[in-house]
């Protein structure tokens, strides 16, 4: 059925593309992380 291969693929591309996004979220976390630690260093060195 060319339907539920269809289905197949966009379900792997769906995955794909969520995994990346994933991946995206979590470095903009860590930046977000790291940049609150240093403006809480900053903030206590004055």
């Amino acid at each position: 059925m060319p339907g539920r291969a269809f289905a197949g693929k966009a379900f792997a591309d769906c995955g794909k593309y969520f995994r990346e996004s994933l991946e995206i979220g979590m470095v903009l976390l860590e930046y977000g992380n790291q940049r609150r630690k240093t403006v809480r260093a900053w903030s206590m060195e004055e």
